[in-house]
């Protein structure tokens, strides 16, 4: 007698997703616990070899990495001063000092000193100078002609042009001593700059000062996803057999879960549940002797289905099979 099929009148989207879910729940729990057991050993693992106090200390950083107290803007104006102080203690050449400089650098003759003059042939004069004209000179009792003397000795006898060189002279040194004091500033705020800067919570990287603790952490995540991807794959290996799955076709499976062959036949639910058995085939030798009797049977996925149908209202009455 054919059966009328209880789920011929059901949705066919219905039925897939009740047999989706029972695949679900079926998988879900030991795939929940293996994941839960692989992160936390990960974790063991990656807590055990990556100490964060050593890994600041390997970057020249402390431990508490510091946060940001200051502006970037307010901290460079601190180096500054800070080098600036420093450089102010070092011995250096004031004004009058390299004026003083100049005036022994350019001495400026007058009638009456007592001097000696060097000519262009090399010949030194000495004696008290008597008379400086525009075009000549006299010391002792002996006239010379300023062509015959040296620049440096016209600029001793020339109010016009000593005074230009004493002027160059300051202005030369002035210069080359506030270069000094600039490199001196720039390498006292070198020495300087870790310390201050990371008092207020930045460091270097890549040729700017950032805040210290997010690059910090971005380092330590990185260091740490690193050494879990390196581990996945040997504590993978170690657990889930302790977990019950086994190794198939690359991947590890848990034995409940069907293959690929059940799972494109989970729908043979809609075939006949009672198909009729073959005929029996009559033998003229004594009767085969009785087989033990067939042990219980395990609910099919039909009545599995089925089960889950009529909770939901989607079916009213389920005949049995035949």
């Amino acid at each position: 007698m054919q059966s009328l099929h209880p789920c011929r009148n059901t949705p066919l989207a219905l039925v897939t997703l009740l047999a989706a879910q029972l695949f679900v729940q079926a998988s879900s729990a030991p795939n929940a616990q293996i994941d839960r057991a692989i992160r936390e050993a990960l974790d063991e693992l990656v807590n055990a070899r990556i100490d964060p106090r050593a890994l600041a200390a390997s970057i020249e950083l402390p431990y508490p990495v510091p946060a940001v107290t200051a502006p970037l803007g307010e901290v460079e104006a601190k180096l500054k001063a800070a080098a600036q102080k420093k450089v102010n203690t070092t011995q250096s050449a004031t004004t009058a000092e390299i004026e003083r400089d100049a005036i022994e650098r350019y001495p400026l003759y007058k009638t009456g000193d007592t001097v000696a003059l060097t000519l262009r042939r090399g010949f030194v004069v000495k004696g008290t100078l008597r008379t400086v004209a525009p075009s000549y000179i006299i010391v002792g009792s002996r006239r010379y002609a300023k062509v015959d003397l040296t620049d440096e000795t016209r600029c001793a006898l020339d109010a016009s042009i000593n005074q230009a060189k004493r002027e160059r002279y300051i202005r030369n040194k002035m210069l080359l001593r506030e270069d000094r004091r600039q490199e001196a500033e720039r390498l006292a705020a070198s020495g300087l700059a870790s310390k201050i800067y990371l008092a207020h919570g930045y460091m270097r990287y890549k040729d700017s000062w950032r805040p210290a603790r997010p690059l910090f952490n971005r380092y330590l995540a990185a260091k740490r996803k690193r050494l879990r991807s390196e581990l996945r794959q040997k504590v993978e290996n170690e657990l889930y057999p302790q977990f019950g799955y086994r190794r198939q076709s690359g991947r590890w499976v848990y034995p409940t879960q069907p293959t690929a062959r059940e799972q494109t036949g989970a729908f043979d639910i809609f075939a006949d549940p009672d198909p009729d058995p073959p005929p029996a085939v009559e033998k003229e030798q004594e009767a085969e002797p009785e087989a033990p009797p067939a042990p219980a049977k395990t609910p099919r996925a039909r009545d599995t289905v089925l089960d889950a149908l009529k909770k939901q209202g989607a079916v009213e009455h389920v005949p049995p099979a035949e």
